[in-house]
């Protein structure tokens, strides 16, 4: 929640959504990253990483919220409905695909820890 009252917020006083977005992307992948490398982490300091990573994920999906209207904005009134429909279709395809690609993946090798991000 704060990450998208934080991203609105940003985006109404400077009129602009392309800083915001790119902001929640930027977030997004360093908290894949900090996700994927937690296994350079001793044990038991592995919590603070974990808690990092997911606290930045949480903060970058703020950005959808921002992206919700920046669809809004340029889309147009006939072609509005089909820019939504993309929007959620990619989302549904980014949370089947990511537990799919783990399952593959962790079928075939199996002592390897794999993390492949959904977003």
């Amino acid at each position: 929640m704060l990450g998208a009252a934080g991203f609105s917020i940003h985006c109404y006083s400077t009129k602009s959504f392309r800083t915001s977005l790119m902001v929640g992307r930027f977030l997004s992948i360093i908290s894949c990253l900090l996700y994927g490398l937690i296994e350079i982490y001793p044990e038991n300091v592995r919590r603070w990483p974990w808690l990092g990573s997911f606290l930045l994920q949480a903060t970058a999906e703020g950005s959808n919220i921002v992206l919700r209207s920046f669809i809004a904005r340029v889309s147009t009134g006939p072609d509005r409905q089909t820019a939504y429909a993309m929007l959620s279709a990619g989302e549904m395809l980014a949370i089947v695909s990511g537990p799919l690609i783990q399952f593959i993946c962790g079928k075939y090798m199996k002592d390897v820890v794999v993390t492949i991000a959904s977003w």
